[in-house]
């Protein structure tokens, strides 16, 4: 019993530390595709007007 019990958490344990990298891997991978656009979004009204300071 305490064998099954065993391996039940160590799946239970991989299969969330696989989630919580998944995550936080994703959260990167947006993270860095909005501030892209934000950067994008910034270049553009930079070139588009000069006198706009407002961001």
């Amino acid at each position: 019993m305490l064998a099954a019990s065993f391996w039940t958490m160590l799946v239970f344990y991989a299969v969330e530390c696989a989630c919580i990298v998944a995550v936080a891997v994703a959260g990167v991978f947006v993270g860095k595709k909005i501030r892209d656009r934000k950067d994008k979004k910034i270049d553009q009204s930079n070139t588009e007007m000069d006198t706009n300071t407002e961001i």
